[in-house]
């Protein structure tokens, strides 16, 4: 039996998840995960803050564009907030103290408030920074935690409500254009679409070639994470986000542990990634050397993929050569932050529309985001040409 349908957005993660949330209303749509869990390689992953100026300038216009759904999201969406307060202390030492200033400059632009410290503040917010290594700080308490789980769970349940099908465990073997539809070879079985949404995240090439359309040089990297104990008889709870002005190392609370990232970006083929024991030491180091803390065992640690454009932007648009084809891919670390404009944008893309006013005037255009501005004039993509 072959199933039928309008759009198939392939990749239920949090922007596959967010584009078919915003469809389901005006198109049948059909949402295809290959795994059992949707987000399950990255959106299920990441750190999961609401960060305004992280990325490029689309990247922190997509995330003020979404600021407003993900702090006050509609009315029964989730069960609880989606976000909720943090703050982010941006660390300096001497020699990093013209990138504290580019931090202090982009939040800025972004209308955040920013409140200098000095070495004394820093350390009272956070007591186990080694006040040696600070000479100057950044407070930013715009930032906050992102329920990413709560976040998925309302895009999905608010797209099966509004008739959409989610299809688990459903990975695409095939995919044909004839006429005026695609033909997917699924494990689930056989599926045909007017139009597909390739929002397969590190596989989104693949998932091109075997349209029979050109790659566009996607990059997956690896982005490990190590939890391990908070000092003895220390409340961490309250503690902001830490990381260091030129990005080298983070950790932040969690239930009542801390969770460390060296900021590792090794490139990786798409896979379930594991972490690497070297960056899992490498995490233990830069927290060692940053703070007293002294890790004696670590109580969890994962990887997960972060994929990236060759100018690291994300993609959002038809396919320069089949405009049937939409993709919504290449969002490095900043998807969760983004997923509500990303797929407003994308589902403008598939309905042949223009962004929101609210979006257009925050600088946010389907031209900018569009794969056409990798591709040369004859039509090979940018990075071979």
């Amino acid at each position: 039996m072959t199933t039928c349908c309008d759009v198939a957005v392939v990749g239920a993660g949090l922007i596959g998840a967010s584009c078919a949330y915003q469809l389901a209303s005006r198109r049948q749509v059909v949402l295809l995960e290959q795994e059992s869990q949707p987000g399950y390689h990255s959106s299920g992953r990441s750190a999961a803050v609401l960060l305004p100026a992280y990325g490029g300038p689309v990247a922190c216009a997509l995330t003020a564009a979404s600021a407003g759904f993900l702090n006050q999201p509609p009315e029964g969406f989730s069960h609880s907030p989606l976000t909720a307060p943090r703050g982010a202390l941006v660390v300096a030492n001497a020699e990093q103290l013209p990138q504290l200033e580019q931090w202090r400059t982009s939040f800025l632009a972004q209308s955040s408030t920013v409140v200098p410290l000095g070495t004394a503040a820093a350390v009272q917010r956070v007591p186990i920074l080694e006040s040696s290594s600070i000479a100057a700080a950044l407070l930013l308490p715009d930032v906050r935690d992102i329920d990413a789980a709560a976040l998925l769970q309302g895009y999905l349940k608010s797209f099966r409500a509004d008739g959409g099908t989610l299809l688990l465990d459903t990975a695409v073997r095939g995919m044909e254009r004839r006429g005026d539809w695609w033909h997917l070879t699924t494990s689930s079985g056989e599926l045909r679409a007017r139009t597909i949404v390739n929002a397969a995240g590190a596989w989104a090439d693949d998932l091109a070639e075997m349209a029979g359309l050109r790659r566009k040089g996607l990059m997956p990297t690896r982005r490990t994470m190590v939890v391990v104990d908070a000092p003895a008889a220390m409340d961490v709870r309250a503690w902001p986000l830490v990381v260091d002005a030129a990005e080298t190392f983070y950790f932040k609370p969690d239930a009542g542990r801390l969770v460390v990232c060296p900021a590792d970006q090794a490139p990786a083929d798409a896979q379930d990634i594991q972490p690497d024991e070297w960056d899992v030491a490498v995490a233990i180091d830069r927290i060692e050397a940053a703070t007293s803390l002294r890790v004696r065992r670590v109580a969890h640690r994962w990887a997960g993929l972060r994929t990236f454009t060759p100018d690291h932007q994300p993609l959002i648009g038809a396919d320069p050569d089949q405009p049937d084809f939409i993709w919504a891919a290449g969002f490095g670390g900043f998807g969760v932050q983004t997923s509500h404009a990303a797929g407003r944008c994308c589902a403008a893309a598939v309905l042949g529309e223009s962004v929101p006013a609210l979006f257009a005037k925050a600088g946010i255009h389907l031209e900018q985001l569009s794969p056409r501005r990798l591709t040369t004039a004859d039509g090979a993509t940018a990075w071979s040409a």
